[in-house]
């Protein structure tokens, strides 16, 4: 087994009788594996760094469409749960931007959007993409924050000097929101290296 992935997290050919499996049956030959990644560490903890690296190296190709839904149970009800939530948010990000193709899509789930960081992060997003919404899917609950952003048309995905400077960026942020510091990177941290 190579580390971050065991082969008990593997079908091929739609071998399995699992809903994925069954799925696998129909997909094109060339997509026919679907592979977990747990990370270099092998926990899949999202907000490590080195996992979201790991990741990238991990495809084989950049993706058409990323769906980022994380969460954890400790935040649910809670009053910070904004801030609890900004660095997987970020790391969610950071994911989608080395993996998803030029003209992809992105939908993550974000709850408030109100901490200097988060807003940060919507921002970054809107730069990124040709169009941004912030949707609440009517089956969610009306007393729960969850919104979803759903990012249209990536103009990321080609290897940029841009690029280089917004992974930087996310590094930062991702930084700041793991020592629970949700202001975000200011215009000065933006420009030092």
């Amino acid at each position: 087994d190579e580390e971050g992935e065991s082969e008990k997290d593997e079908v091929e050919d739609g071998d399995s009788d699992t809903p994925a499996g069954k799925r696998l049956k129909t997909a094109p030959a060339k997509t026919r594996t679907l592979r977990f990644c747990y990370g270099q560490d092998g926990r899949g903890d999202l907000c490590r760094s080195e996992n979201v690296q790991y990741l990238r190296a991990f495809l084989p190709a950049r993706v058409d469409v990323v769906v980022a839904d994380g969460g954890f149970a400790e935040a649910r009800a809670r009053f910070d749960q904004e801030a609890i939530m900004l660095p997987l948010l970020v790391s969610e990000v950071s994911a989608m931007f080395y993996v998803l193709r030029k003209g992809g899509l992105f939908v993550c789930k974000f709850f408030d959007v109100t901490l200097p960081g988060t807003v940060q992060l919507v921002g970054l997003l809107g730069l990124l993409f040709e169009s941004v919404a912030i949707v609440k899917p009517v089956t969610s609950r009306p007393a729960s924050s969850e919104r979803y952003v759903l990012g249209r048309k990536f103009k990321g995905g080609e290897e940029r000097e841009q690029d280089e400077e917004v992974a930087l960026l996310l590094e930062k942020m991702l930084a700041r929101a793991n020592a629970g510091q949700t202001d975000g990177v200011s215009e000065e941290e933006e420009g030092n290296e």
